[in-house]
């Protein structure tokens, strides 16, 4: 991977470079490359790819800080729900749940604070 994207400064190469780094990265090493995996995916609006970086980066920070997790996890859950993405929807309902999740009677988790005018987790700040 590395040898494909060495010089490449297009958004999708370095998110994907940035995640194979964070896959075998540990600590501070890992979060830094899942951010800039996210950062990648905001730029050219992969919608997909972020929720799969969400995913991914969710399931580290519940083995690592369990607590940041679930807004991660929800994030990931809705967008793969709004694709239509169902498998990758249930794959992370099990890490939500684990990680202290709440649904709501109808099997939704509660609303990402995006849909409130906010930021929603898991996105990486612009500027």
């Amino acid at each position: 991977m590395e040898a494909q994207t060495g010089g490449v400064r297009v958004p999708v190469a370095l998110s994907r470079r940035h995640l194979s780094r964070a896959l075998l990265s540990d600590g501070a090493d890992a979060e830094s490359h899942y951010r800039g995996a996210l950062a990648g995916c905001e730029l050219d609006q992969r919608l997909f790819d972020r929720a799969r970086i969400q995913l991914l980066y969710s399931e580290w920070l519940h083995r690592d800080r369990g607590a940041e997790a679930p807004p991660m996890l929800r994030a990931a859950r809705e967008t793969f729900e709004t694709l239509g993405a169902e498998t990758w929807a249930r794959r992370a309902l099990g890490p939500f749940r684990a990680a202290g999740g709440t649904l709501d009677r109808a099997g939704r988790s509660p609303p990402c604070s995006a849909r409130r005018n906010r930021r929603c987790p898991g996105s990486p700040r612009k500027g």
